[in-house]
């Protein structure tokens, strides 16, 4: 699941920095998807050593 968390934010992101001018918002939907992405994988990986 996390790299879908991962990809959707950047595509949108990109798109919106190209398509509609949007620096600022299209910046934070990228940045928002690398961490979303980042954070899930650890807690992820977290979650199953602690279950395991």
């Amino acid at each position: 699941m996390a790299p879908l968390l991962m990809f959707i934010p950047i595509c949108i992101g990109v798109v919106l920095r190209r398509d509609y001018e949007a620096e600022s918002q299209g910046l934070a939907l990228i940045v928002s998807g690398v961490v979303g992405g980042i954070v899930g994988w650890i807690l992820g990986m977290l979650l199953m050593n602690f279950l395991v």
